[in-house]
């Protein structure tokens, strides 16, 4: 399956630009992080997700530089930290409703703030 709501970011820290992004199964879904090495991905990474997230934010949610990854399934938002050099661990699932979220740095603060969009064309950003 092609991927779905992918994100340009650089995970590995490393300066070049990876690629993540949900394969779009609902049966099977998987979060796939393709990594860039020098101009090339050279290595992928799949990982187990409870649902199909889409479309999948980054930032840096912990405060440790490296870049983290979030996204919206409609009944729950998905986080999986970054530890460093593209190494996704354990993942945090919050039981709060959102089919799409937006991370930014909203009051400058250096901190993301994340804002979550549940959906229907009524419903704004909380």
């Amino acid at each position: 399956r092609a991927l779905t709501s992918v994100v340009t970011v650089d995970l590995g820290a490393d300066a070049d630009v990876d690629l993540a992004g949900g394969n779009g199964d609902y049966e099977t879904p998987r979060l796939v992080v393709s990594f860039n090495q020098g101009g090339c991905a050279s290595s992928t990474a799949r990982f187990d997700a409870p649902l199909c997230y889409s479309p999948l934010s980054a930032a840096d949610l912990d405060g440790n530089r490296d870049v983290d990854l979030a996204g919206g399934s409609g009944m729950e938002i998905l986080i999986r930290w970054n530890g460093g050099g593209g190494t996704l661990t354990a993942r945090v699932t919050l039981a709060v409703p959102a089919n799409r979220i937006s991370l930014a740095d909203v009051d400058l603060d250096s901190d993301a703030e994340m804002a979550r969009f549940r959906g229907g064309s009524e419903d704004g950003p909380e």
